[in-house]
């Protein structure tokens, strides 16, 4: 029994961790492409 409920709260856990990783990948992809433009417009200006 005490085998089953630990199993069953590390599913809980998984799916809760797996779904905060998903959120703040959707939250970081809309500025991830934002700041990768930033850095390679400070890259180039360095390259230059």
């Amino acid at each position: 029994m005490v085998g089953y409920t630990s199993k069953l709260t590390y599913l809980q856990v998984n799916i809760f961790i797996r779904w905060q990783i998903g959120k703040l990948a959707c939250f970081l992809s809309i500025y991830i492409p934002a700041c990768l433009y930033r850095y390679l417009f400070v890259f180039q200006i360095f390259t230059l």
